[in-house]
C-alpha cells in the first residue's frame, strides 16, 4: 500500500539496519509493513493467514532504531556440489563495491575481485567491506554515501574502518581466515547473542560468467533476487522469464514471465516487481519436470538504453530457507538491450543453475521473439 516515505528509502533504511527486505509474504516473513491492517492486496492476506505481524510505516521506522543482533542461519547439513572448486584467493569472504572508471575498466577489475574469491557489490550497504574508486567516481549516485571514498588506483582497496586488510593468499595447506564481517549466511555473534548449535550454512558459491553450479535434490523451490545499481534517471529493467522445451522455444505464449504476466499458468515460475533497483522470481522445480524443460532468466531495458550504461547486474539464488546458495555479477554488457542473466537446466537428471551474461541488440519484443513468443 502507499506510504508517506518513498518505497525506496524505506527498503534501503531496512538493509541499513541489518534486515533483509523481501518482495511478498511467506513463512519466512518476520513482519509486513502496511499503514493499513485491513488492505485486501496479496501480501496483506497473505500476512493474515500466515499469522504474520503487520506494523505500520511510522512502528517500523520507530523499530528500526533498536534492531537486535540476530544468530548465525543454521541449517540441515548441504552437500554443496559443483563444477569445480571455485577461486580461493586473498579476497575470499570480502565484499567489494567499485565505482566509477569506463565501463570495460570496471568490468575488468569486477572480473579480477571474483578471480580473487571476492563477491562483487552493485549497491552500498552495510555488507560492503572494500571500496575501489576509479576515475570519475565521484560523479557516481552512490558517492555522496562512501564518506571514506578516495580516489585510489584500480588496484589497490580502500579498507573500511574497523575492516581488516585481505590476508595474503594462502597455501594450499592453509584455510583462509574469515574477515571480521564475515558473510551474510554465517555472521560473527554480536554483544551477547549466542551462536546456535547447528552449524552455519557455507558461504554462498561465487559463479563467474558461464559457470555452473548443481542444485541438491531436496531443495525443489528457488529465490533468484536480481539487482542491479539504482541510476539517476532511474533506467527501466524488466526481469523475464521463458520456460523453453529442448528446442529453446516457450512452451506457449503463456510460459513467457513478465510484468504483464507474472506467472506461468501452473505457478511454476513467478515473477515480483516491487522496488526499483530489484526483482525477485521464484522457480518451482518440482513443477517442471519434464524432460528437456529449462528456465532461461533474462532482463530487458526500456527505450533504447543498453547495459552498458546500466553497468553491473547482481543474482543471488537462494534456497528454501532464505539462505544463499550461489552468487554472480554479470558485467559484460556494452551495446545491448537485453541480456540473459541465468538458466535453469537438467543435466543427468540433475537441475543446474549457469551464469550466463549472453547479450543482445534489440527490444523485449525481439527479445520474447527469439524464443518463440508471438508478440504480435
Amino acid at each position: 500500500g502507499g506510504t508517506r516515505t518513498p518505497r525506496d528509502e524505506l527498503y534501503l533504511t531496512g538493509i541499513a539496519a541489518g534486515l533483509t527486505p523481501m518482495n511478498s509474504v511467506s513463512s519466512r516473513t518476520s513482519f509486513l509493513v502496511c499503514n493499513d491492517p485491513a488492505l485486501a492486496t496479496r501480501k496483506a492476506i497473505a500476512a493474515g493467514d500466515l499469522a504474520s505481524s503487520v506494523i505500520t510505516e511510522d512502528r517500523f521506522r520507530a523499530l528500526l532504531q533498536s534492531v537486535q543482533p540476530g544468530a548465525p542461519i543454521g541449517a540441515r547439513p548441504v552437500v554443496r556440489v559443483t563444477t569445480s572448486t571455485g577461486p580461493v584467493g586473498r579476497l575470499k569472504g570480502c565484499r567489494v563495491l567499485v565505482l566509477g572508471g569506463p565501463h570495460d575498466v570496471s568490468a575488468r577489475v569486477r572480473d579480477e575481485v571474483m578471480a580473487h574469491g571476492g563477491r562483487v557489490a552493485v549497491n552500498l550497504t552495510p555488507t560492503v567491506s572494500h571500496l575501489i574508486a576509479l576515475g570519475a567516481a565521484d560523479t557516481d549516485i552512490r558517492y555522496p554515501r562512501t564518506t571514506h571514498l578516495l580516489r585510489l588506483d584500480p588496484v589497490t582497496l580502500l579498507i573500511a574502518p574497523g575492516i581488516p586488510a585481505p590476508a595474503p593468499a594462502p597455501s594450499q595447506a592453509d584455510t583462509p581466515p574469515v574477515p571480521d564481517h564475515q558473510t551474510d549466511a554465517a555472521a560473527e555473534p554480536v554483544g551477547d547473542a549466542t551462536p546456535p548449535d547447528p552449524a552455519p550454512v557455507p558461504p554462498a558459491r561465487i559463479l563467474r560468467r558461464g559457470e555452473v553450479t548443481d542444485l541438491p535434490d531436496e531443495v525443489t523451490i528457488w529465490d533468484l533476487f536480481v539487482s542491479w545499481t539504482l541510476a539517476d534517471p532511474p533506467l527501466e529493467l524488466d526481469v523475464v522469464a521463458f520456460v523453453t522445451d529442448a528446442d529453446e522455444k516457450v512452451i506457449s505464449d503463456e510460459h513467457f514471465v513478465f510484468f504483464n504476466a507474472l506467472e506461468t499458468p501452473g505457478r511454476e515460475v513467478r515473477l515480483e516487481i516491487e522496488t526499483n533497483g530489484e526483482s525477485r522470481l521464484v522457480v518451482d522445480l518440482d513443477e517442471l519436470s519434464n524432460p528437456g524443460v529449462r528456465v532461461v532468466v533474462g532482463a530487458s531495458l526500456a527505450g533504447g538504453r543498453t547495459f552498458g550504461e546500466l553497468g553491473p547486474v547482481e543474482l543471488v539464488l537462494r534456497d528454501t530457507d532464505g539462505a544463499p546458495w550461489a552468487r554472480t555479477v554479470l558485467d559484460a554488457g556494452t551495446t545491448e538491450n537485453s541480456l540473459v542473466l541465468g538458466e535453469f537446466y537438467q543435466r543427468g537428471g540433475r537441475w543446474r543453475f549457469r551464469a550466463v551474461g549472453q547479450g543482445y541488440e534489440e527490444s523485449l519484443a525481439g527479445f520474447a521473439t527469439r524464443y518463440g513468443v508471438d508478440v504480435a
